[in-house]
Formats: structure tokens, sequence, C-alpha cells
């Protein structure tokens, strides 16, 4: 319903009166002159022009109050994109159509190059909609020092409505503090260090690739977006973890793996369908409604989403009486089936699909960088040994293992751009841009971009685009301080789990969960490689990556991609080899 409002008010306010109303008044006009007789062409060319003519003398007043703002702020104009078509609809359809095609976030990158810019304008419609920071000083402007003048804002919320609801990841202001605060409790030190939840799942998980594993065949950890029947072990492996840490009942996802009767692929084909819906929809910004002139393309996904997610909601608000706390803290307030439903999609958003994306693209690093993954073997074995269950102390030991996540999250960010939008104008310091303090007008979208932060040359030196553990372990020279390291010195400069006052709640947890599969698929699998023969045709990186000068490009093995997370074009296929002892199976049933 909140779709249709959205599409309502565009239809009335953005089309009616960016592209209807000119001709109109262009109408009048020539009638007025006497000009009812002129060539039909001649009409059409009239009522063309009065569209940019329009917009042009609406932009006079608007931008001379601008410039006023700017003055009083001692602020510079964002240096903007310079497309061929009007209103930069080449940069619009270039943003859209580069999706999946190249590397993710080279379209802004190039821009930002271009520009000489860390910060720049994509212009698109003549309007500042986009200003596009890779700049840590400028995402600290806006997350951090002037936090309350920056909002996720009601054209975030209209297209994520549908799928996500008024939850903790779309919601401002004291609403959003209200949903804060019915999370936080499931995130206490008590309950992320109690890793039986992690280990009963983890079991299962592995039981599932031995199953592979003994025959030779390759797996998809991953799974792409439109596989029909997704493996997608990753994935479910963190759903299950999700709903059992959530409700205290999970929904058996990787049971299907083993049975082959996978009601779960709809769901999870249904989920990801909706994400890369909500992420384009980002990419096209206010038009986004065009694109969808009959009705909301997230409808036929969520309805998906809702078969499973629902029963699971409304048996727990009739058990609501016999719940643990933690547990019934997200039902007892309001026992509303939306506002619950609202809260467990966005929390199962980021337990599954970023922790999905966090252990896949761990294990594309091990399998690309052998000494690392020797040297990480060696700290489990040493810590925790061949077989125990890692406990809470001893991954707390275990730096050179915090170390390989955190160059994983550096290099491959799970949520690679983020997005903003200002309640007011301000002129955040902008050091990466030669013009200094660049004007943000109020009510533009401000996107910031984590990938290219993190694998910025000129913060964190000329090995930024190498897969480094070593960087995140002390002083790497005698009498080198701690506090030279980029994370330390500039901590907006690393940007996993955001930063200020809405950074991630779950960020301990994620942390815990992803060190639990890493050191238990250490402990039982010998060895991980790729298996390219084995990937969808077109999802493995083009020929001139080879030879690219590019960042990653040439050394890249798969071709990441982003939705609303960050994940590989074509699912990550792998081949693994068990370790004695763990190689033999157990009956054919689930565990």
């Amino acid at each position: 319903m909140a779709g249709l409002k959205f599409k309502s008010r565009f239809l009335l306010h953005s089309i009616a009166k960016a592209l209807l109303l000119p001709p109109v008044l262009a109408h009048v006009v020539l009638r007025a002159a006497g000009g009812v007789g002129l060539p039909a062409w001649l009409k059409i060319v009239a009522y063309a022009a009065s569209i940019p003519v329009a917009q042009y003398i609406r932009g006079i007043p608007a931008n001379r109050a601008r410039r006023r703002d700017m003055a009083r702020l001692g602020a510079h104009p964002v240096p903007r994109v310079k497309g061929w078509l009007p209103g930069n609809l080449d940069v619009l359809w270039n943003l859209v159509v580069s999706d999946g095609e190249e590397y993710c976030a080279e379209t802004m990158r190039k821009h930002a190059e271009t520009l000489k810019s860390a910060t720049f304008d994509m212009g698109i419609l003549w309007a500042s909609q986009v200003p596009s920071a890779v700049d840590p000083a400028n995402v600290q402007h806006v997350l951090a020092t002037s936090f309350n003048d920056f909002e996720k804002g009601v054209k975030f919320r209209d297209m994520f409505d549908l799928f996500l609801g008024q939850g903790i990841f779309t919601t401002d202001g004291e609403q959003w503090k209200e949903h804060r605060a019915l999370a936080k409790p499931f995130f206490s030190r008590e309950r992320i260090t109690d890793f039986r939840c992690f280990d009963r799942h983890a079991d299962k998980m592995l039981h599932v690739m031995a199953l592979y594993a003994n025959h030779g065949d390759p797996m998809d950890i991953q799974a792409r977006i439109d596989s029909p029947f997704p493996f997608d072990i990753f994935c479910r492996f963190s759903m299950d973890v999700g709903t059992d840490f959530l409700f205290g009942r999970c929904v058996k996802s990787l049971d299907a793996l083993i049975c082959h009767d996978d009601s779960f692929g709809r769901f999870s084909t249904a989920f990801n369908a909706a994400t890369h819906l909500g992420a384009t929809r980002v990419r096209i910004g206010s038009l986004w409604p065009l694109f969808e002139p009959f009705g909301d393309h997230a409808a036929p996904a969520v309805n998906i989403i809702r078969d499973l997610i629902d029963p699971i909601i409304q048996d727990a608000i009739r058990q609501v009486a016999s719940l643990q706390p933690w547990s019934s803290s997200l039902i007892y307030p309001t026992l509303d089936v939306e506002l619950v439903r609202a809260e467990v999609m966005n929390i199962l958003l980021a337990a599954r699909d970023t922790m999905a994306s966090i252990l896949t693209f761990t294990i594309y690093c091990l399998t690309q960088h052998p000494g690392v993954q020797d040297a990480l073997r060696h700290e489990v074995e040493r810590v925790v040994g061949e077989s125990r269950e890692p406990t809470h102390e001893d991954i707390r030991e275990m730096r050179y293992l915090r170390a390989v996540l955190n160059e994983v999250l550096r290099l491959f960010p799970p949520v690679p751009f983020n997005i903003r939008r200002s309640a007011g104008s301000s002129a955040p310091p902008s050091p990466l841009s030669p013009q200094g303090p660049l004007y943000m007008p109020a009510n533009v979208s401000i996107t910031f971009i984590s990938l290219l932060i993190h694998r910025r040359t000129d913060i964190w030196g000329p090995s930024a685009h190498k897969f480094d553990p070593e960087r995140w372990l002390g002083p790497s020279e005698p009498g080198e301080d701690l506090k030279t390291k980029v994370h330390v010195a500039n901590p907006f400069a690393f940007l996993p789990f955001n930063a200020g006052p809405r950074i991630c709640l779950g960020q301990q947890f994620a942390y815990a969960e992803a060190s639990f599969i890493i050191i238990r698929l250490l402990q039982r699998v010998k060895s991980f490689e790729l298996a390219p023969e084995a990937q969808p045709e077109g999802s493995l990186p083009p020929a001139d990556w080879a030879s690219s000068t590019i960042g990653r490009e040439s050394i890249e093995r798969c071709r990441p991609v982003s939705s609303l997370v960050l994940s590989i074009k074509g699912g990550l296929w792998i081949r693994a080899k068990m370790k004695e002892g763990y190689a033999h199976l157990h009956d054919g049933n689930p565990l």
C-alpha cells in the first residue's frame, strides 16, 4: 500500500510537474500568442523544448538560494559528472546496466578519477541527487559529527517498504531508537558468547559439505541470484542460526540439501530477488516507479517470504508467555504482527546475507592465498586443537584469525554502498577533494562507498589492493607506533559494520559466528580449491581483466557484484577435501 502511495506522489509531483505541466503551459502560450496555425512539427519542438526550459527557469531561484547558502557556509560546489545526454540520462543508464558487467563500484571509481574528487555529484535530471562520497572525513560528517542532520528518509523507506517494512534499517528518529532498543537484548554478551547454537548448525553444514566432497563434486557455497535450486550453503547456515537465535526454533534449511526436498529454496530465491530489486531501486533513485508502472515488483517475492516467516511469528506470539525474556522482548511490547515481521526481516537480512558474504569471501581469499590458509590452520591447531569446539576465550586469543577476517572485510565489505538523505544543508571538510569544504544541499541523497574507501592507496598505502592480514597485526617495523595503523588513526576508513550511532548492533555476533565456523571448517576440511569449470557461463572474470592495471582486476578469480550485499556473480563454486576421520558419512538423514 505504501509503495502505491509513493507512486501516486511520484506521478503527481515528479512526472506531472516535470514532464506534463511545461507542454501544457507552452500550448496555452502558443494559443494566446496566435500560434495555433503553426506547423505540427514546430509545435512538437516547442512542447519538447518547454521541458528543459521550464527546468532551467525553475532552478534559477533555487540556485540563487543555494549560492547564498554556500557562501554562508564557506563551501564550494560538489564537482558534477558531465554526461552527453540532457539531465545525465546516459549516466543513469550506465549506472543501471553496468550492474554485474563491470567490477563492483567501477563506474563510481571512474567518475571520482575523472573529476579528481573523492566526492562528486551524479547530476541526474539536473538535480543533486547522489553526491557520492569516498572520503572518510565526509563519511564521518554524515554518520557521526552531524548524525542528526542525515537520515534514511522517506524515499528509501518507500523503496523497501513491502520487503523490510518499518524496521531498524529503514526508520529514523524516535522510531529508529525504539527499534534499536527492541533489538539490543538479542546481542548481549551472554548470548553472543554462547556457541551451542553455532555448533549445532555447523555440524549439519559440514555434514552437507562432506556429502559433496566425498564424491568430488563441486559445490556452490554462495548460490547465484537466479538459481532454480539454490545450494547456498552459507546462506542456509546463517538462516538456520538466525532463526534459532531469534526464536529458539530454526527453519532447518540445511536439511533440504540432505533430503533433496527443498521447500526452503523458494524462500531463498525470493529473498535474493527482493534484495536485488531493492538495490536496483536505490541505483535508479527517485525514478524507480517508472520501471514498475503496473505494480510493485517486490510483491511476488515478498509473498513467498511471508509464507515461511509469518507462521513462525504467529507461533511465537501465541507462545509469548513461555518465551525467554530476550526473545519475548521482540514480541511482547505490542503483539503486532507487522511490527514484529519488520524487525525480523531487518535482522534476518543482516544475519543471513551479510554473514554469508563474509564466509564466502573468506573461503575465496583462503583459496587464493595458501600461505595465509596454512598460517591460520596452524593458529587453529595451536589454540583449539584438531577437534575441540572453540570457546569465546579461544577466539579472543586468535589474533591472526581476527586479522584475516578484518582483511576480508576491508577488501570485500558485506555492504559496499550505504545511503543517507540530508535534512539540511552542510559543508563537510572534504580533505580528499582539491576544492576544500564541499556544499551538501538539503534534501539530497548521499551515497558513501566503503568498498572504494577500503581500497584507496592514498589511505591504505600502495598495497591497498592486496590481501595482507599482516597489516592488522600491530607494528610491522621496529619502533613503529600502532597508532599509525590506518584503522587506528582513521577509524572512518574501515566501515564494514557502519559507524556512528547506527553502528551495527550485531558486529561482535558476526565476528563470533564467522570465527567459529572458519575454525570448524579448518578443523575438518583438508583443503579448498576453486572449481572454475563449474561456474555458470558469463560469471568468470572477462579475459581483459588479466592485463588490467585497475585495482584488483588482474588478480581476481571471481566477479564481485553488489545487490544490497556484496556477492559473487554466478556463485562461488569450490571443491573441498575432508580430513581423514571426517570424510565418512553418517546415514543420509538430517542430523
